[in-house]
């Protein structure tokens, strides 16, 4: 979990009292959730498809096609929600060691101090053949501000494949999204896929309960209780998940997770407000890159808050979520991947901020550049 994503969780007595304390009232929530919508579903089977529709009216074809509608979709709405429970959010189980960056680290401080820069002009990328625990860094990465990739202290690894620390399941998370109140889980790359199938059943089912009810239910005539009641109900969630919907869809236009989104808008706040409290620092994120000209520095560039890192167009970033991380087996394998998942628009945006000198030398003790 980067720190500076959750900077009121400063120690760690807090996030344990905070753990202890969800593990029990975590489930209250998706309990009152599966109730509402079980009494919803009867009502709306019972009230006004049995009594309304077929008694009254004795319309019983509109009747039939109403309950297997909303009952179908109550049942793929239950398996899905099981599956998201089932699968849980995924894990980065393979232990990735940190990148072998000390000699980057001394290139860059030697060049600042203006200590034989003939021999790095001219100099080829450092090889790795005499370490074998540290691994060799991709071209680009996120980093913190002094260019070093985030470490999990929890699960001593880098934290790749845009993984955080989860509280919950003890282990970081690949495309850690969010914590999802309504159905009482994290959402990560493995449960994300019925994730969506949930919360677009669920949208479809609210929004065709109130709709078929205001039009064959006659509420604007009789006034009936029940169904005002019940339309208020389904239509007031209708218009919380319809916005989970569309945040989840506007995500994936984005190539960016939840959290990614809340950061940024986190971000964009803090460099707006004037107050002091808003730290800057804290909030913008960095990627360190290999020096364009000269492979044996990288440098280290700052992002802006309107940055899509991993935006490869809506259809790649549809299938990221799909592809099976299980298949590599190996720490260089899950780094390679992580590379290939920033997009080349983002790579072609690092390199116009390098031409203009908007960067600092990985190594060095002065600030960003430009």
């Amino acid at each position: 979990m980067k720190s500076h994503l959750y900077p009121c969780l400063h120690t760690k007595a807090t996030r344990m009292v905070i753990a202890t304390t969800g593990k029990y009232t975590r489930p209250i929530f998706p309990t009152c959730v599966v109730l509402f919508m079980a009494y919803a579903q009867w009502a709306y089977s019972y009230y006004f498809c049995y009594s309304h529709i077929y008694q009254k009216s004795g319309d019983k074809s509109s009747m039939i096609a109403f309950l297997v509608i909303t009952n179908t979709l109550w049942l793929i709405l239950l398996l899905s929600w099981v599956l998201v429970i089932i699968l849980g959010p995924g894990s980065q189980d393979v232990q990735v060691n940190p990148y072998d960056l000390d000699c980057y680290a001394s290139n860059g401080y030697r060049l600042t101090k203006n200590t034989d820069t003939v021999s790095l002009l001219s100099a080829e990328r450092p090889t790795y053949e005499d370490s074998l625990y540290l691994l060799n860094p991709p071209d680009i990465f996120e980093c913190d501000p002094n260019g070093l990739p985030f470490w999990c202290s929890a699960c001593s690894s880098l934290k790749l494949l845009r993984s955080h620390h989860s509280s919950l399941t003890t282990k970081c998370i690949p495309f850690f999204d969010h914590y999802c109140s309504f159905i009482g889980s994290t959402i990560g790359k493995r449960n994300y896929g019925p994730f969506m199938i949930f919360v677009i059943c669920a949208e479809v089912m609210l929004l065709f309960t109130s709709i078929t009810v205001i039009i064959y239910g006659g509420i604007w005539n009789s006034l009936n209780a029940a169904f005002i009641v019940l339309v208020v109900i389904t239509g007031t969630f209708a218009i919380l998940v319809g916005n989970l919907l569309f945040n989840q869809i506007s995500d994936l236009f984005n190539g960016e997770t939840t959290l990614e989104r809340m950061h940024r808008i986190r971000w964009k706040k803090s460099l707006r407000s004037k107050t002091p409290q808003n730290n800057m620092g804290n909030l913008t994120s960095y990627v360190n890159t290999i020096h364009p000209y000269n492979e044996k520095l990288r440098i280290v560039v700052a992002l802006q808050p309107d940055d899509l890192p991993y935006n490869k167009g809506f259809i790649e970033n549809w299938n990221s979520w799909f592809f099976d991380i299980s298949k590599l087996k190996e720490p260089d394998q899950i780094s390679h991947y992580s590379y290939t998942m920033f997009g080349i628009k983002f790579k072609k945006t690092i390199r116009q901020r390098i031409e203009i000198g908007e960067y600092k030398i990985f190594g060095a003790n002065d600030g960003l550049r430009g």
